[in-house]
């Protein structure tokens, strides 16, 4: 794998912009940083199994809620279920929708019985970065979840997974050199050759709407040419 800092270097050359002493010197690395974390937004909207990796959640005391700080975000079909402290799953939990009361009637938030406590159900937020559990986890225990979550790499030292590199620095050259394209149309048709691998390698479909006159306006979408991760 390589950093977020290995592909900014690789963007600087790319970009003719690595003279030694005088590496970003047209474009910053906060700028093209910044392009990297929107193409792995993007491209994790499409493919989110491509940022995915495994973690072990660790849940204590009882809270309404547990904000899950080590994911950008959470899907509940990502949930494995309740597991020990080194992830090996023993119990399955079910999804319940967000904001759904009442299903469970068990005790909350008491000591737990002389028998393993088990979760039962969870919920996530609709934004992906908080979790409920059911039953709540007693006062003194400490229960954990095994998940796959997405994390976008926002940082230089992260890595970024194999498959998410190629594309990302296609995505990368297009926002770049769209600028540069403002008032050069070659600069600009270069610039949309760039955008056209990054759709292609991310398996983005390319969808057209229909003019009112019967006439064709090609357009991208981001529907997925390809599910598979």
């Amino acid at each position: 794998m390589a950093t977020v800092n290995d592909i900014l270097y690789k963007l600087a050359v790319d970009l003719n912009d690595a003279a030694p002493g005088h590496e970003f010197t047209t474009w910053s690395k906060e700028q093209l940083r910044g392009y990297v974390i929107e193409g792995c937004q993007i491209i994790s909207g499409t493919k989110p199994g491509w940022f995915a990796k495994p973690v072990v959640l660790e849940f204590t005391g009882c809270q309404q809620y547990y904000e899950i700080c080590s994911c950008t975000s959470l899907d509940a079909s990502d949930v494995l279920g309740q597991s020990d402290a080194a992830g090996n799953v023993f119990q399955t939990l079910k999804s319940r929708p967000f904001g759904l009361k009442g299903r469970w009637s068990g005790p909350e938030c008491e000591p737990p019985p002389p028998d393993r406590f088990k979760l039962r159900e969870f919920s996530i937020t609709p934004d992906g970065r908080s979790i409920q559990l059911f039953p709540k986890v007693p006062p003194g225990l400490t229960v954990y979840v095994a998940a796959l979550c997405s994390v976008i790499p926002d940082d230089d030292a992260m890595e970024v997974p194999l498959k998410v590199i190629a594309p990302v620095i296609q995505y990368v050259l297009y926002r770049a050199k769209m600028v540069d394209g403002e008032n050069n149309p070659a600069i600009a048709t270069i610039a949309a050759k760039h955008f056209e691998v990054f759709t292609t390698l991310v398996g983005i479909k390319k969808t057209s709407k229909r003019k009112s006159d019967g006439g064709t306006i090609a357009t991208t979408g981001l529907g997925n040419s390809d599910d598979s991760v």
